[in-house]
């Protein structure tokens, strides 16, 4: 439910975005035991956390992304398994405006130098909280520029589709194809990537010209989730740009598969 921003106590951390970034956040906290405030500019996810596949791609990553996606993977089936909603109390329509204290770039979050309650701006007036945690996405170049900046944070867009079967389709985990072999790092660092993708550029260009990644999976109502190209900038032209109508299209026509 959504709380009055009057005469709010302060909590012990303040979460600003409620997406698939501010929500663990959030979980792991009140799993500690510290009371949580989460705020969130819109009445519901509507950004990155919903434009997407909605599956965890753990090994296809490498690197630092490997080990963090490995965690991740171990926090989710931990808080799965509990099966319960985090014990935070929610502010929506309520946009982070910024705090008094220095937001730290390695974590994006914020603590007071004098180890006080750090205080936070926001559309609805001002919030307390011991430890405060930013997760807001590609707009952080809004409300931190500094922090932005230096790491060249864009904006992507991406088109997708959502398409219903003629029949159901027995899909249970994520299809990929030849160009999430060159999205994703494990599989592009391999020798075989420099031949995929030539192949690629004989057989298929336009998706390499709208960057594609070019799978899907099942959603639970059978219908299936099928993208994507990508466009970064640091604004986004609402319009939907050359190349992108061929995926778009992919929505009026019947989708068949046949078993091999």
């Amino acid at each position: 439910m959504n709380e009055s921003s009057t005469r709010l106590q302060p909590t012990d951390v303040l979460v600003a975005g409620a997406g698939i970034t501010g929500l663990p956040h959030a979980a792991e906290a009140d799993s500690r035991g510290l009371s949580v405030r989460i705020i969130d500019r819109d009445t519901w996810a509507v950004g990155a956390s919903i434009r997407n596949f909605g599956h965890c791609c753990v090994s296809a990553q490498s690197g630092e992304l490997l080990e963090l996606a490995t965690a991740a993977r171990e926090g989710w089936l931990r808080h799965s398994a509990l099966a319960k909603q985090p014990g935070a109390s929610y502010l929506w329509r309520t946009s982070y405006l910024g705090t008094d204290a220095a937001l730290h770039t390695n974590t994006h979050d914020a603590e007071s130098p004098s180890g006080g309650p750090v205080t936070v701006h926001t559309s609805r007036g001002s919030l307390t909280a011991s430890r405060v945690i930013v997760c807001v996405g590609h707009d952080l170049d809004y409300v931190h520029p500094d922090v932005a900046e230096p790491f060249e944070v864009n904006r992507c867009a991406l088109a997708m589709a959502l398409v219903r079967p003629v029949e159901p389709a027995a899909i249970s985990r994520a299809v990929l194809t030849g160009t999430s072999m060159l999205r994703y790092p494990a599989f592009a660092e391999t020798s075989a990537a420099a031949a995929l993708r030539t192949e690629l550029e004989n057989s298929s260009p336009e998706l390499l010209a709208i960057d594609a990644n070019l799978m899907l999976t099942r959603r639970p109502d059978g219908t299936l989730l099928i993208g994507d190209s990508h466009h970064t900038e640091t604004s986004l032209d609402p319009q939907l740009r050359p190349g992108q109508e061929n995926l778009r299209d992919v929505r009026s026509r019947p989708v068949h598969f046949a078993e091999r």
